[in-house]
């Protein structure tokens, strides 16, 4: 009983002393707001200060509520599109009537035209020539219901109202036909043939003015204005073959009437002011894109053609191309002098060393002789400082390849490279245009074209 009456308590003392109740209530939110100000504590003291526990706990779930977020407002529907004005009572009866007339005249009409074609193809069609107004006629109704469905359904289909069309050309031809030689005769079988075709094809523009609001056949009259736009602009600038020299995705965009989102949305202001620049520039970028994207693409080939290039020979920081010598003779690297030895060998070495020999008459080659290359190039194996391929000139080069040429093996381009990256202890090598000149010149001296000089 007590346990029910505390739980019990709280409703009653709310309706008795409800400012109590509010009072702690903002305490307790100013204490929570600053809980390290002086003045919110002596205040929540004050209002708890003979307050009983009901109080506290109602003061509490109050606190909470007020403290606990709004929750965020709910965003309002969008506004369903406008529909068009309902039809008056007088409407109604007039569209009322025109249905009727036409659900009692057209049989009476399609009567006539069936046996007018059927007793012309008699002849040839035998008991078989009623198929033909049949299949024309029918065929004609059928197309333009499913167009005027689609309509109505706002999913137009372009090729269906076309279509209907044939069939009615064909059947006023047949029927036109049977009443040649006759003015009236051709007249009248004019009329009747107008008759049945003009009020079903006038379906079209029926349903089109009752399920169209103004503002969409606003929009509808803009976007048609937009691709007439579009159209002259690429008229002007690419002449009578623009269909052929436009991309094909420009062309299928106007053609369908999709254009891209933001081209929509300047044509549904329906303002030719805002409309025009933007068609403009998407008719420019749309033009300009293939040519922008087949650099790039060019581009990119002729990197990874490089790039691959480079990694058949080995790696770029291996096969850094070397910078082209600049003209004139390029001088030659000096020999590092051996201090062990005394200056009177020094001197007595290099007088007995001869002077370059210019390549001329009677300058030929010693096979299997070793060549000391220059630019700090040492024959392998001598235990001497290792080539400097930078330093080095290509008939330098060359002379690392001549052995091998000598012995009648194999020197492509890319063992070339390796030879010569071998001869510099593996730290740097030369590029693959320059490893093709260097074994074409060792290949020119190998076979006595190019006289090589004793520097080599």
């Amino acid at each position: 009983m007590l346990a029910m009456s505390k739980h019990a308590a709280p409703s009653l003392r709310l309706a008795q002393v409800p400012d109590a109740v509010t009072v702690l209530a903002s305490a307790m939110r100013a204490f929570a707001d600053r809980p390290g100000s002086a003045d919110a504590r002596r205040g929540l003291d004050a209002a708890m200060r003979g307050c009983t526990d009901e109080e506290y706990e109602a003061a509490w779930d109050l606190a909470q509520r007020e403290e606990a977020p709004a929750a965020p407002p709910v965003p309002a529907a969008e506004p369903a599109p406008a529909r068009p004005a309902a039809l008056t009572r007088g409407q109604l009866w007039l569209a009322g009537v025109a249905v009727a007339l036409e659900l009692a005249l057209a049989p009476v009409f399609f009567a006539v035209m069936f046996v007018t074609v059927n007793g012309m193809l008699a002849a040839s069609f035998r008991w078989w020539a009623w198929a033909v107004p049949v299949s024309t006629e029918i065929t004609f109704i059928l197309l333009l219901v499913l167009a005027v469905l689609f309509e109505w359904m706002r999913r137009p289909v372009p090729v269906l109202w076309k279509l209907p069309y044939l069939f009615m050309g064909l059947s006023s031809f047949m029927n036109v036909w049977a009443g040649r030689g006759s003015v009236a005769d051709l007249a009248g079988h004019l009329a009747v043939t107008a008759a049945f075709f003009i009020p079903l094809a006038f379906a079209k523009t029926t349903v089109r003015k009752l399920i169209v609001t103004p503002a969409e056949r606003a929009r509808a009259q803009s976007l048609a204005d937009a691709r007439a736009h579009a159209y002259d602009v690429l008229r002007a600038a690419f002449g009578v073959l623009w269909r052929y020299r436009t991309p094909a995705l420009l062309r299928r965009q106007l053609r369908s009437g999709r254009l891209p989102a933001a081209v929509m949305a300047a044509v549904g202001t329906c303002d030719a002011g805002t409309w025009e620049p933007v068609v403009q520039a998407w008719i420019t970028a749309a033009v300009t894109l293939p040519g922008q994207v087949g650099k790039a693409l060019r581009a990119a080939s002729a990197a990874v053609a490089v790039t691959s290039g480079e990694e058949a020979i080995g790696t770029p920081s291996e096969t850094a191309a070397e910078p082209l010598p600049e003209a004139g003779p390029e001088p030659l690297a000096q020999e590092p002098v051996d201090t062990s030895e005394s200056l009177a060998e020094v001197s007595a070495r290099s007088s007995r060393t001869p002077g370059p020999r210019s390549p001329g008459k009677g300058s030929r080659r010693l096979h299997g002789v070793p060549v000391r290359p220059s630019g700090g190039v040492r024959e392998e194996g001598s235990g001497r400082t290792p080539v400097i391929p930078s330093k080095a000139s290509d008939e330098a080069l060359a002379a690392l390849l001549l052995p091998k040429l000598a012995a009648g093996e194999e020197v492509s381009q890319t063992r070339t490279v390796k030879i010569v990256r071998e001869a510099a202890g593996g730290s740097t090598g030369i590029g693959p245009e320059r490893a093709a000149r260097v074994l074409a010149l060792a290949r020119r001296i190998n076979s006595g074209e190019v006289a090589q000089t004793e520097s080599a």
